[in-house]
């Protein structure tokens, strides 16, 4: 959320410190959590649809993003050090997590369980949920469809469609690990 507040909030005011604060927090999310490793994707779509919409600003937006890049290596830097002399780490955990998924049939069981487990039934585990109870409810579902439709009606806007690969990246680990 801060990396895409302060980006938004950069190309909006034009401030290299916002953009700065944007590769920092890029860079600590990927310091922190492995599942992060997917979000830059959404980071990206949210740069290009900035350059797309702001085609009266495009060499700042440029400069901004190329800000909060060097922002973000020069965070990750001592952890990409440690993954470039020790590569066989970088993908450990995900070959844990992923081992007999990466398929196209389970792959869809998995998005099929995911998008229902925050509708209809959620994880029996007792560490991610009450047993069996979604993650959204009734409430909060009715305003992720109003928040949804509210962003494919606004389609043409880069914020929405940020915010959308957002969600799916967001959803990405769910369905890439072992049901």
């Amino acid at each position: 959320a801060g990396t895409m507040a302060a980006l938004w909030r950069g190309a909006r005011t034009g401030s290299r410190r916002y953009y700065v604060l944007a590769g920092v927090c890029l860079g600590l999310g990927l310091d922190a959590y492995v599942a992060f490793r997917l979000f830059p994707p959404a980071v990206l779509v949210a740069g290009l649809a900035l350059l797309i919409a702001r085609s009266g600003q495009r060499w700042s937006v440029l400069q901004g993003g190329m800000v909060a890049l060097g922002a973000a290596l020069l965070v990750y830097a001592p952890l990409g050090l440690f993954f470039v002399q020790n590569p066989q780490w970088f993908f450990n955990r995900f070959g844990q997590t992923t081992e007999g998924v990466l398929n196209a049939p389970t792959l869809l069981a998995n998005a099929l369980k995911t998008v229902g487990g925050l509708f209809w039934e959620g994880d029996a585990d007792w560490r991610f949920n009450l047993a069996g109870r979604p993650a959204l409810d009734v409430a909060q579902a009715l305003f992720f469809a109003i928040g949804v439709i509210v962003l494919l009606r606004r389609w043409r806007k880069p914020e929405s469609w940020t915010l959308l690969v957002w969600l799916v990246v967001g959803l990405a680990p769910s369905i890439l690990t072992l049901p």
